[in-house]
């Protein structure tokens, strides 16, 4: 009975530790990958960019100083990989706030549409922050 009691522990111990893994690449991969595009394969021709122009808008205090931008994304890339044509879309929203001389990234919602033959299953991330 006390070795069933060990390996029950032993099996245990080693699920727990595989899920906390998975539990942090889950993590990991819900905040980059809708910004480096982690599983896309490399491009064998050339890479086609297409950016909408950066819509900005900004709020001012009354002595007229900005504290506070906003900025909307629409860019689309296009390419050729081994499997095929890849087409990513990104769209999205930036908030900017002043900290002193700087500017600082306030929060943002950015989603990802991932299309054509040269992907994997998975096509759609989105991946946003709000302030705490």
């Amino acid at each position: 009975l006390g070795l069933l009691y060990v390996v029950l522990f032993g099996i245990s111990f080693w699920v727990v530790r595989r899920l906390r893994r998975q539990v942090r690449r889950n993590a990991y991969l819900a905040e980059h990958d809708a910004l480096t595009d982690i599983g896309v394969g490399p491009a064998t021709k050339a890479v086609m960019t297409k950016l909408v122009p950066v819509s900005l808008a900004g709020l001012a205090d009354k002595a007229g100083a900005v504290d506070l931008i906003g900025a909307t994304l629409d860019l689309t890339v296009s390419t050729q990989a081994k499997l095929g044509p890849i087409t990513i879309h990104r769209t999205g929203e930036l908030m900017f706030v002043r900290d002193g001389g700087t500017w600082k990234i306030l929060g943002f919602k950015l989603a990802v549409e991932r299309d054509g033959a040269g992907l994997g299953p998975a096509t759609s991330t989105p991946s946003g922050s709000t302030k705490p």
